[in-house]
């Protein structure tokens, strides 16, 4: 068979099964949030958040409390931080989402199983209180177990003289080499005194997996 006989005949298969072929084609894709999607912008009401106390490091402790000092506030006792910490996962996509790379635009995510919706929100709040110092950082995106797709990637700062320089992912797809990827934010809390201005310097890492399970967390 000669090669422009056996182009002739791919192209009549092609033309014959229109379906496998957009399958074919769509499915290295994967899911895109509808237009103008947003995350809720924290845990729902009476949702259960999971709470701890995390160490900070000393200086950072001294820089509190020189700003609680200016506030005319007594110092904290505990070098630590309150972190809360809710999510979902192994959600609906959720109405409208498109298949990336997908042959006609109209083509819904939906119609491939084999892609989940997950979120994850984090925060980091003075032992004071979020009114005095918080950093909150916030994901969404999807999942299949063999990859993961940030969706959105939110940071806020919160509370007195508090502000972010970095927010943002790395790893986007998960995949080989770490079976996940990473959000972060780089903020700062700063107090200003009669004899200058003191900041410290805060952080939060998270990993979301290729299940989109939340993988570790660190901060400082």
């Amino acid at each position: 068979m000669s090669r422009h006989v056996r182009l002739l005949f791919v192209a009549l298969v092609c033309a014959l099964l229109p379906g496998t072929v957009m399958t074919t084609m769509a499915s290295g894709g994967h899911p895109t949030p509808p237009p103008g999607f947003r995350p809720a912008a924290g845990p729902p009401a009476g949702a259960q958040v999971e709470t701890e106390f995390l160490t900070i490091p000393a200086a950072q402790c001294d820089v509190m409390n020189k700003g609680l000092a200016s506030q005319g506030l007594p110092p904290v006792t505990s070098c630590e931080v309150e972190h809360r910490t809710y999510g979902v996962n192994h959600g609906p996509l959720p109405a409208g989402s498109k298949l990336a790379g997908a042959l006609f635009s109209n083509r819904v995510a939906q119609a491939d199983a084999a892609y989940w919706y997950w979120s994850r929100w984090d925060e980091i709040c003075s032992i004071y209180g979020c009114w005095y110092m918080s950093f909150t950082l916030s994901e969404d995106g999807v999942a299949n177990g063999s990859n993961v797709w940030q969706w959105n990637v939110n940071c806020s700062p919160g509370g007195i003289n508090t502000s972010i320089s970095w927010c943002g992912s790395l790893y986007n797809g998960g995949g080989w080499a770490y079976y996940a990827m990473q959000f972060g934010l780089n903020g700062q809390a700063c107090v200003i005194l009669s004899g200058g201005t003191v900041c410290a310097q805060h952080g939060m890492r998270r990993w979301i997996d290729d299940w989109g399970n939340p993988g570790g967390f660190s901060r400082w």
